[in-house]
């Protein structure tokens, strides 16, 4: 490898760390903007002062890197997804943009006749791979650095930051989310992507399919029931006694917790549901509740009890998305074995349990203590629950897609 390709690689470490402080830098500076404008738009910023509303705004891009944070005596340890999802896009942006500024790395041999007048490094494997390595390495330290600069900055009278949850929650952003894109734009991800075998293309794509169909049932329960409880939810409103202007605050803020939502109701919907608090539950088969936060997401929640019979007809939900994905995947792939065809639905309905358990379990967290310290699904008993029903589903979509394939070419 000649002095201007290891220029070059050494580039994409640089453009890293560039990128990671950008995506990093950029995002805090919204969250402190936005927090001194509702501040200031608040009481014209009569009560505390800018730098208590700098170290808010700081405290909620912490809280959407999952920090577990201690307001006023309080644990807080549920993270805004809406707002995570967006420094998840962010972050894989501007990776993206870091793996762009190089030239397209191939290992040597991996080129193809079409590829022969691109610029290419003509690089040995594994130094492919170490600058991959570096370039990732760059973008989540620099990330790091940041957010725990910011977490030791914050005076403990706004808050309490607990810093392992500050690295471990950044660090998994910055790592998935950038090292994607960095993968993305520098063209590896789809030279990693050929070399996974065949079947577990299947099952990742098809996974993906299964998710996305209870992700989109979750939305839909999350809209019907905010809509047939539209008065309770207004009367908890109501009863907060907000001004306007600290009225739109509030509604950014349950907005930020929409997709927690969307995760409850996939909890619900599999069948083992949510917690409400300690030892409370809302399921298809059992309601037991005590107090519950005053906030909308908990004003529309079901009666104590036995919820109606008919709401059990949700739990062929999970089983009819494993079953589409695995007949898309069979559909695409046309596996002529029935035993493999078989093997895949089930691990295509399986793959799509862990990425919901996942979806899940991050949506859960606490409110506070006591009580409030458990609120939101298991991840574990949605995994198991999940996991039964949308791997039947596969395992039947995947077997009779293949099935129905076979008598079409003996046709």
């Amino acid at each position: 490898m000649d002095t201007s390709a290891q220029s070059a690689q050494r580039s994409l470490a640089l453009a890293s760390s560039l990128a990671a402080l950008c995506a990093a830098g950029a995002t805090l500076l919204v969250c402190i903007a936005i927090a001194i404008a509702g501040w200031f738009f608040a009481d014209a910023g009569v009560h505390g002062d800018a730098n208590d509303a700098i170290a808010s705004g700081a405290l909620v891009w912490l809280a959407g890197h999952g920090a577990s944070i201690r307001l006023a005596g309080v644990q807080l340890g549920i993270i805004p997804l809406g707002l995570t999802g967006v420094f998840a896009l962010v972050a894989y942006r501007f990776g993206s943009w870091a793996g762009q500024s190089a030239e397209p790395m191939r290992a040597a041999g991996e080129m193809d006749a079409a590829e022969s007048s691109s610029l290419v490094f003509q690089s040995p494997r594994h130094s492919v791979k170490k600058t991959l390595v570096l370039a990732l390495g760059a973008y989540v330290f620099c990330y790091l650095l940041l957010a725990v600069t910011t977490a030791i900055l914050i005076p403990a009278r706004v808050g309490r930051i607990d810093l392992p949850s500050v690295v471990l929650g950044v660090g998994a952003l910055s790592l998935i989310f950038g090292g994607v894109g960095i993968l993305a734009g520098s063209g590896q991800a789809k030279v990693i992507w050929a070399r996974i075998p065949g079947f577990i293309q299947v099952m990742l794509r098809g996974a993906v399919i299964a998710a996305l169909l209870m992700v989109a049932a979750g939305a839909v329960v999350v809209a019907v029931h905010l809509i047939m409880t539209m008065n309770q939810t207004a009367a908890v409103v109501a009863g907060l006694d907000l001004s306007d202007k600290d009225l739109a605050s509030f509604a950014l803020l349950n907005l930020l917790y929409l997709p927690n939502a969307v995760g409850f109701a996939i909890a619900y919907v599999v069948g083992p549901g949510f917690s409400a608090g300690a030892h409370t539950v809302v399921s298809l088969n059992q309601v037991d509740l005590g107090p519950v936060p005053a906030l909308p997401w908990f004003a529309s929640l079901p009666e104590p009890g036995a919820p109606p019979a008919a709401l059990l007809g949700l739990l062929v939900l999970p089983v009819v998305a494993g079953l589409i994905a695995a007949v898309i995947a069979q559909r695409i792939y046309a596996v002529p074995a029935l035993d493999s065809a078989a093997l895949r639905g089930f691990g295509v309905g399986f793959a799509a349990a862990v990425v919901l358990s996942i979806i899940c379990w991050l949506s859960a967290g606490s409110l506070g203590d006591g009580r409030m310290a458990q609120i939101g699904p298991n991840g574990w008993e949605v995994l198991m629950a999940a996991g039964a029903a949308m791997s039947l589903g596969g395992l039947a979509g995947g077997l009779s897609t293949a099935v129905w394939q076979r008598r079409g070419r003996r046709d």
